[in-house]
């Protein structure tokens, strides 16, 4: 780790993503605290404060409602992140089991799977998901939950593919090393040999495939939700707020600008930082620096 460390803080956009990126993620994990401390409300109706500007404790001024746009931004950066990373972490895990069984097994099994990955890459993604998001699956939960689990099973149905193609071309790297006959020859299952022994030399690609993965999902969620198909009010996201301000941008298009402005941010340092990783974990570039 440390010398994965010492690699990547050359990289010094990768450096910055990742101290925004803290700061972001501070922000959505502290908000309630935040709220607190300003005193404010970020879905409480006050329409005494109705179009204010910004000031203390309104740091970003109050929106059509008279909630608070910042508390409501950091509010939605908690929805709007924890569906990114759950999305991605849950699409690396299929991708990776997916590509683990057919790069290993080959023959009948791999020609299956990527044939079925190869489909899936040439849908039109957006489409699908609109269709999707349209349906009512409420009976996967309740309330607000039922939206922010709906985009994420969505989310992972179309994000799944990168990774598992990238799972399987590092296990055809490493199924026939020696190690890897050595562990069979000692009699090793088949299973025991991709969790323990592929699986750990293979994460390197798999790992900036979902870093990258994040800031799409983010792009997923502002979009279906901007649509009004993904969180559904009272919760809200970077993509219900755009949502909200279509009908004031002529008259407060600050509404507009910070949700679109986060998302922008958000999204360019998760590639910043995946790029970063890219070289800090790519070992071409391990050889290279030594020389």
């Amino acid at each position: 780790m440390i010398v994965i460390w010492r690699r990547f803080k050359h990289h010094r956009l990768g450096v910055i993503a990742l101290f925004v990126l803290s700061i972001l993620v501070l922000l959505a994990l502290f908000a309630s605290i935040i709220q607190s401390f300003l005193g404010v409300s970020h879905n409480e109706a006050r329409l005494i404060n109705i179009n204010m500007q910004p000031s203390w404790p309104h740091l970003l001024g109050t929106n059509e409602l008279g909630q608070d746009i910042f508390t409501r931004l950091i509010y939605g950066g908690r929805i709007s992140l924890s569906v990114a990373f759950l999305a991605a972490l849950s699409s690396a895990i299929v991708g990776t089991f997916i590509g683990l069984v057919a790069g290993y097994y080959g023959g009948f099994i791999d020609a299956l799977l990527m044939r079925f990955t190869d489909a899936m890459l040439c849908v039109p993604v957006l489409p699908l998901m609109i269709v999707f998001a349209a349906l009512d699956l409420g009976a996967l939960a309740e309330g607000n939950l039922a939206s922010v689990t709906k985009l994420i099973v969505i989310i992972v149905f179309f994000g799944w593919m990168s990774v598992a193609r990238l799972a399987r071309a590092s296990v055809l790297q490493l199924k026939n090393l020696e190690f890897v006959a050595a562990a069979r020859s000692l009699g090793a299952s088949d299973i025991r040999i991709m969790m323990s022994h592929i699986l750990p030399n293979a994460l390197a690609p798999i790992i900036v495939a979902a870093t990258l993965e994040v800031g799409t999902n983010i792009l997923y969620e502002a979009a279906l939700s901007f649509l009004g198909l993904g969180i559904q009010p009272p919760a809200s996201s970077w993509g219900t707020m755009l949502n909200n301000a279509v009908d004031y941008v002529k008259t407060s298009p600050s509404l507009a600008f910070w949700p679109g402005f986060f998302i922008l941010i958000t999204v360019s340092c998760f590639n910043f930082l995946g790029d970063g990783m890219r070289d800090a974990l790519d070992p071409h570039q391990v050889l290279k620096n030594v020389k």
